[in-house]
């Protein structure tokens, strides 16, 4: 625990080092990078089945319960999920008989729908809409049968998508809001505009990130506003923590759900 501790702060304090360069270097640039669903488009249009490919066989250095150390994406991946399972949960065991309608926003390689589907299979019902069909596609190709029951679509939560009010009984992002620095409050409130029940939110909150991760939010033009703009829509927060498990230590997850 010593060795881990030690090993945590020698890594925090070098990646605080390494961004503060990074501050400085974009300060000498005339054209900044800024965040919108086109850019967002672009790169994800590139990705191939990188992504399917990474979740199978990754290992890097990620923070669980504030100590740095080597994990596999895929564990990491089975944390974040966890906590859309709980809402999940909730649902399911406050009515026995009833069939969880799930949306995912920005679903892109599939990964988190795969996982519910394994989970709860007849239970639940999943839509998943995301800007690149590519991703789509790929994901598709990549996990074959497993998603023949996931209803995927290609869209953007920044336009009013075709789906009625309170359609769904929980509509979640995980990281996917973070990449629309300028557009999302127009997401966030189609997102409470289709939610029935809950909306889950699995994000960086500037607010909640320590120096480093508020400074990585700053250099790559990640959202920032996420809370600030659900306290200005009055939307009502039911939870809003930090999550023990940060697959990239510079850029905070958060937990953030409403409740309609």
């Amino acid at each position: 625990m010593i060795k881990d501790t030690i090993y945590t702060k020698i890594k925090y304090f070098a990646l605080v080092k390494s961004e503060i360069k990074r501050f400085f270097r974009q300060l000498r640039r005339e054209n900044s990078f800024i965040k919108t669903t086109g850019d967002s488009l672009f790169i994800y249009e590139q990705y191939d089945n990188s992504e399917q490919l990474l979740y199978e066989s990754g290992r890097r250095t990620m923070s669980y319960k504030g100590i740095y150390r080597k994990m596999t994406d895929k564990e990491a991946r089975r944390l974040y999920i966890t906590h859309v399972f709980e809402y999940v949960d909730r649902l399911l065991k406050g009515d026995g008989a009833k069939r969880v309608n799930i949306l995912e926003v920005g679903c892109g390689n599939c990964i988190n729908i795969v996982k519910l589907i394994e989970k709860y299979g007849d239970e639940i019902s999943v839509t998943g809409i995301d800007i690149s069909p590519e991703r789509i596609n790929v994901a598709r190709k990549h996990y074959g049968a497993v998603l023949e029951t996931a209803d995927l679509k290609v869209g953007s939560i920044t336009e009013r998508l075709p789906f009625d009010d309170g359609q769904f009984d929980i509509v979640f992002s995980m990281h996917c809001l973070e990449q629309i620095s300028y557009e999302v409050k127009s997401a966030i409130k189609e997102m409470y505009r289709l939610t029935g029940i809950y909306t889950v939110l699995i994000e960086p909150v500037f607010e909640n990130g320590n120096f480093l991760q508020k400074l990585y939010l700053i250099n790559s033009d990640h959202c920032r506003v996420i809370l600030k703009t659900i306290t200005e829509l009055e939307y009502p927060v039911i939870e809003n923590r930090v999550l023990d498990i940060q697959s990239n230590p510079r850029n905070q997850s958060s937990l953030i759900a409403l409740k309609k």
